[in-house]
């Protein structure tokens, strides 16, 4: 396990690495690229959104962000491009790429777009062939789900994996689909992880939210829409045999009709709803909870084509030691490892007595939350996959 003050990365050989993701628009995002400036002689030019609008937050760069380590002599540079159809993560592009490949002459292109069948991972790969065609290009798929595009995308997306020097898989679930989509280059699996200095051991009154002192406090954050799974946590309550209190962060497009579901089931009183929540909030939240539940539903009837591919909430709750209890959808179970338990989708029963098992044991709430810690620490940290990706990039040029 990687020790928590960071990684202690190999030396690596002068290398420019172009990145291109619309995550980097979010400064929460930016320690990822600090924790990469431990390698040596490393420089990377990060090609983002000058704003992204995600739910619930609005991320703005008014100028790029430069970054160096004297020690290693790295340096990074998150700069915004000049994107067309900048609000849709699907269908947006850069004028300025080309210009940037040029002027950058890149090593590697690390393509962070989440899925081939898109519109800037199909710009991207038309120009390396023209502006950078001896870098290596390399693209990042979150994708876990087999979806049935629209005419041309299908087509494009093949031309796309045809393109590409190899693939980095968010998750196994990702890396599955890349299989079943034909692709047979190397993959290696990589997710980006949360940063962990914000996440960390600690209890705070559960009073601090208008909740009862001495009654165990299941937790759960998120957007309220059916695939996170907040309804069949209250059903769950509902079933429960065990005294305890929820704790609800977050908000969605179902807030309303959940608030409802908790007064049919007659549970309001054990509720409590946070609301949207900052991420420098975030951290309290967690401290004032017992218990994290993340029961998620594979294709809900409100998004039919989702099922979970990370969920950020759960590195985060592990890292501050709270036991887990989630669901077979999609990357929980890979995730949670042995620091929960998994239960069935769609099986507010099953939950309810996961629930209970751990409402019953302090230990046992201990020990998970040890488990999960150290998952957590090893695989899905900023310092985690800062490391990782240095050595895929490594990797990746070492067969040129």
């Amino acid at each position: 396990m990687p020790p928590e003050g960071g990684i202690a990365y190999a030396d690596i050989w002068n290398v420019k690495i172009f990145f291109l993701w619309h995550a980097a628009a979010d400064p929460n995002n930016h320690p990822l690229f600090d924790a990469m400036l431990r390698a040596r002689n490393l420089e990377i030019r990060v090609l983002t959104l000058p704003g992204v609008e995600d739910r619930q937050v609005r991320w703005r760069l008014a100028q790029p962000v430069e970054r160096r380590n004297p020690a290693t002599g790295s340096r990074y540079r998150i700069v915004p491009g000049r994107a067309v159809s900048a609000a849709s993560l699907g269908h947006h592009w850069y004028t300025d790429l080309p210009k940037h490949l040029r002027e950058f002459r890149p090593d590697l292109i690390h393509l962070a777009t989440g899925e081939a069948a898109m519109a800037v991972a199909v710009e991207m790969a038309a120009a390396r062939r023209v502006f950078a065609p001896r870098a290596r290009l390399l693209i990042h798929i979150v994708q876990n789900l087999l979806v049935d595009y629209r005419w041309p995308w299908p087509l494009l997306e093949r031309w796309v994996l045809r393109q590409v020097d190899g693939a980095v898989a968010y998750s196994p679930g990702a890396e599955w689909l890349l299989r079943r989509r034909g692709f047979g280059k190397r993959i290696w699996v990589q997710p980006f992880g949360v940063d962990a200095r914000l996440f960390r051991p600690r209890r705070l009154p559960p009073r601090r939210f208008g909740l009862a002192t001495g009654v165990p406090v299941i937790g759960w954050v998120g957007r309220i829409f059916l695939g996170k799974g907040l309804h069949l946590l209250l059903e769950a309550s509902a079933r429960m045999k065990r005294n305890h209190q929820i704790l609800v962060v977050g908000d969605g497009p179902r807030r309303d009709a959940e608030h409802a579901r908790a007064a049919r089931l007659g549970i309001a009183a054990r509720v409590r709803w946070a609301g949207p929540v900052s991420l420098a909030r975030i951290p309290d939240c967690y401290a004032a909870m017992d218990v994290y539940t993340h029961p998620g539903v594979s294709r809900p009837a409100d998004m039919p084509a989702w099922k979970e591919q990370f969920a950020r909430t759960l590195p985060e709750a592990m890292l501050t030691g709270l036991p887990v209890v989630g669901t077979r959808s999609g990357e929980i179970p890979w995730v949670v490892g042995d620091g929960g338990i998994i239960v069935p989708e769609r099986d507010p029963a099953a939950l309810a007595r996961a629930l209970d098992r751990l409402m019953g044991s302090a230990a046992l709430r201990r020990q998970l939350g040890g488990f999960g810690r150290a998952r957590a620490l090893e695989h899905f940290t900023f310092d985690a996959a800062a490391a990782g990706l240095v050595r895929i990039w490594r990797e990746a040029l070492a067969n040129r």
